[in-house]
């Protein structure tokens, strides 16, 4: 069952009308556009470290256990292992398995340390390295550069997230300045520092994203960098963001993050009512609120997942 991808495109079109009166256009546009290549760039990130992840640990020389189901399909991908150096090469030609990031070009995952090491094993560490071109809202993005995903406490997702053993794996990927080509030409350097685990949750297969460093102050930064206007950003979790199946990994049941540019930040609560308060109870979540904020103006809406 295919889930409709959660996206900031309503949010960040609405945000400059709402921001008329409060702040400059100019600079909210500015933020906005931003906002949601961050977005954008997480969920791409995050689609293809998944299928790294899955073509590890489906190869028995390579993850040091027997092949099984997985929790997300790679979808209009070839991929070719080469168990013999530990690597995998994955080249796409088409959408990903939710429908939703059309992907072409490739991604090799090397599993470092093989033979010694096995992906399953904990400390086990993919380099993942980018010749790939990724559209998701109808925005195009191009990536190279060296990636890496570390098992931290060893495991397999899959089998976590298909039931087949009880507990919790947590990846964290890192990245230092790899380029990104962004839909008007223009190239920047981008960083990340993030991790994400996979667990069951009362039933539910569950994600959740935090970030892990620190800079200029910010607390639970996850990436970095210049955005394509030329100004440094710092994308922090201050609060976890989880999700799941039952109701879309794209459409988290909560968790903040908060998008800084200078004295202006943009931050995004997932998991709300219709009031903009969290949700309770059963059934999923209404949607999320968004609060942009330039030095001591505010302005605050909520909008439906959809």
């Amino acid at each position: 069952m295919k889930k409709k991808i959660f996206h900031l495109t309503m949010l960040l079109t609405a945000l400059a009308a709402l921001t008329i009166s409060g702040c400059k256009k100019e600079s909210t546009t500015d933020d906005s556009v931003a906002a949601n290549d961050a977005s954008n760039i997480s969920l791409i990130t995050n689609s293809t470290g998944n299928d790294a992840d899955n073509s590890m640990s489906t190869t028995h020389a390579l993850s040091g256990k027997t092949e099984s189901l997985v929790f997300e399909t790679l979808t209009n991908a070839s991929v070719v292992i080469d168990s013999g150096n530990g690597t995998a090469t994955i080249t796409y030609n088409g959408w990903d398995f939710y429908n939703t990031i059309n992907r072409s070009g490739t991604i090799t995952v090397q599993l470092l340390g093989y033979p010694n090491v096995h992906w399953k094993d904990p400390g086990a560490t993919l380099q993942i390295t980018y010749a790939l071109t990724a559209t998701i809202n109808n925005l195009t993005y191009s990536f190279t550069g060296t990636h890496y995903i570390e098992n931290v406490n060893g495991g397999l997702a899959y089998q976590v997230m298909d039931g087949l053993v009880p507990g919790t794996v947590t990846r964290k990927h890192t990245c230092n300045n790899a380029n990104i080509t962004f839909p008007d030409g223009s190239v920047r350097a981008w960083s990340f520092n993030r991790t994400r685990t996979f667990s069951i949750v009362n039933g539910n297969p569950t994600i959740t994203l935090s970030g892990d460093t620190t800079i200029n102050g910010i607390l639970n930064v996850a990436q970095w960098g210049t955005d394509r206007v030329g100004d440094a950003f710092y994308a922090s979790i201050p609060t976890t963001i989880s999700s799941g199946w039952a109701c879309g990994f794209f459409h988290p049941t909560a968790g903040v993050h908060v998008h800084h540019v200078a004295n202006r930040t943009v931050t995004v609560t997932y998991g709300v009512d219709s009031d903009g308060m969290p949700h309770t109870g059963t059934g999923c979540a209404y949607g999320y609120q968004m609060t942009y904020t330039k030095g001591s103006k505010t302005v605050t809406a909520v909008f439906p997942y959809l």
